[in-house]
């Protein structure tokens, strides 16, 4: 078990950069952190341009100190060969560092810090990924793809999922759920896990959400936030289909304009948080992985916004209505049943 320090050093790939909920939640974690005395120490990965990072720096509190540190190798393909490039760059980095700090890691480059780290560490577990899960999600020909690609990456990852065992030993650990508490479990079947759950701060939220211009919006619809096979795109847009008469809308980093198709408008990702919420009447999370927790759940009910949410993960330890929880993920009938009561 690690002692606690006044100083956090937090470090992950995306920390800093506004491409997703874990980011967001940390800050927030950070903050109550801060409250109590603590300083804060950002350990920066610079000239990101994967999900074009770049162009989403956030605006970090004043108080805390930036450290840049640049990855030899940016990719989103191939992540595990990705680890073995820019394993040597973050252990040199962290193994010269002083142990005045306690380390707060997480995401896929955390082993990499964790192991070389002289100080105490924290590992932070936000999705299934973390806990070394690499599922195959895919359909037809796109998961015989999948698993070849897997296939490729076997010596990488066995390599990563080693890294990763090790860093859990050493580490103090926190998890965004009881689901993903009981599966750290499984690795570290002896460790303590304190379960900390995002931290949303609603008043901010309202507060993005009020200042949305009246008439910015023409037609409140269904929105989704994340278009892959993970976050469950395909039953989205066949909901969408069986339901012509409204529209859809999902949020993404990959479009940089509304593109329509049909009853459904694919929207570029939103800076505001309040204006990504402007647009919907109903929330629909299809999650075919085992969403962590379900911070996109926790936002909607911050401002009275109906969710209907599969049962995956730690989505039902977020859900206020049970009533909402989609248990057979492919019954579209049953998605559209939950949604015309709030339609």
């Amino acid at each position: 078990m690690s002692a606690q320090r006044r100083e956090i050093l937090v470090f992950s790939k995306y920390f800093g950069y506004n491409v997703g909920g874990a980011e967001r939640s940390m800050v927030e974690m950070l903050r109550e952190e801060e409250k109590k005395g603590r300083s804060v120490r950002v350990v920066r990965c610079e000239r990101l341009h994967t999900y074009a990072a770049h162009c989403r720096v956030m605006q970090l509190p004043d108080s805390w100190s930036l450290e840049p540190f640049e990855l030899p190798w940016d990719m989103v393909r191939f992540r595990y060969l990705a680890y073995a490039l820019n394993r040597k760059a973050i252990a040199r980095h962290f193994a010269q560092r002083a142990a005045e700090s306690e380390l707060y890691a997480y995401g896929h480059y955390a082993p990499a810090a964790i192991l070389a780290y002289p100080g105490p560490s924290v590992y932070i577990v936000r999705d299934e990924y973390g806990v070394g899960w690499d599922e195959n999600y895919d359909t037809g020909w796109r998961k015989l793809w999948r698993a070849g690609y897997q296939a490729i990456e076997t010596p990488w990852r066995s390599s990563w999922r080693r890294d990763l065992r090790a860093a859990v030993r050493k580490s103090r650990l926190i998890a965004n759920s009881r689901f993903m508490a009981a599966e750290l479990r499984k690795i570290a079947p002896d460790a303590q896990v304190e379960v900390v759950y995002p931290m949303v701060d609603c008043a901010a939220i309202r507060r993005e959400y009020e200042q949305v211009p009246q008439g910015a919006v023409d037609t409140r619809g269904v929105i989704m936030v994340g278009n892959t096979i993970l976050k469950g795109t395909d039953v989205f847009l066949r909901v969408a289909a069986s339901l012509p008469a409204e529209t859809f809308y999902v949020f993404d980093r990959a479009f940089e304009e509304p593109v329509r198709r049909g009853n459904v408008v694919f929207m570029p990702w939103q800076m505001s948080i309040g204006a990504m919420y402007a647009f919907a009447k109903i929330v629909l999370m299809p999650s075919r992985w085992a969403e962590a927790f379900g911070r996109v759940v926790v936002e909607a009910q911050c401002l009275g916004i109906p969710v209907v949410a599969s049962a995956r993960g730690g989505i039902p330890e977020a859900m206020h209505d049970p009533e909402n929880l989609v248990y057979e993920l492919e019954n579209i009938d049953e998605w559209r049943a939950k949604l015309k009561k709030f339609l």
